[in-house]
């Protein structure tokens, strides 16, 4: 086996491991065998347990493939969403449409987060934008700039109208609440990049 064989073994193994420990390990530890064993610990391992892992595997995949294309694009070993802005103008996005009375359900918050994304992104290419086309260094240092812009207006705008609490896991993350309909909006978006 090559040496990169051998590291990409040594990796699944590690996820693996990780996942066991995501889904049995916890406040309460459970035994993988209660997966199939009918009662409250396969009903909290399969209906909050098991999205959440999902969610996560999905997430992480999708940044990893995200930085990459952003990384390619721009030519830069260090850009990635939040330093270009993408991840600040898809959260501002939805604290708006929040305050503004868009019920956030996983559609709405979806479309709400790509057009704020999206929005933030041309804006910081628009930053870039040189004499003869975009300069990787602007790109990086107007979407730092602009993304610290776009976090301070969040903020402000969840504190001024005290939904601070009410918009938390979207200003810091977390995978509390998910559930089934949000991995199969994963899965899809997953399916859509990879």
């Amino acid at each position: 086996m090559t040496r990169r064989g051998r590291f990409n073994l040594l990796v699944t193994g590690l996820l693996l491991v990780a996942i066991g420990l995501d889904l049995f390990g916890g406040a309460h530890w459970f035994s993988p065998l209660s997966v199939i064993s009918p009662g409250t610990s396969q009903a909290v391992l399969l209906g909050m347990r098991f999205p959440r892992t999902l969610c996560a595997l999905m997430v992480g995949a999708l940044l990893a493939v995200g930085g990459l294309l952003l990384q390619t694009v721009s030519h830069n070993p260090i850009a990635d969403p939040s330093i270009l802005g993408i991840n600040a103008g898809a959260t501002l996005a939805l604290v708006i449409g929040g305050v503004s009375g868009v019920a956030l359900t996983v559609g709405h918050a979806a479309l709400l987060a790509i057009i704020g994304a999206g929005l933030a992104y041309v804006i910081v290419l628009l930053l870039a934008v040189a004499g003869t086309g975009v300069d990787p260094l602007r790109l990086l240092l107007g979407g730092t700039v602009f993304s610290g812009f776009i976090s301070c207006l969040t903020y402000a705008i969840s504190v001024v109208t005290n939904t601070t609490q009410a918009f938390r896991n979207l200003l810091i993350g977390g995978f509390s609440g998910v559930g089934y309909g949000q991995v199969s909006l994963l899965a899809i978006a997953t399916v859509i990049v990879v």
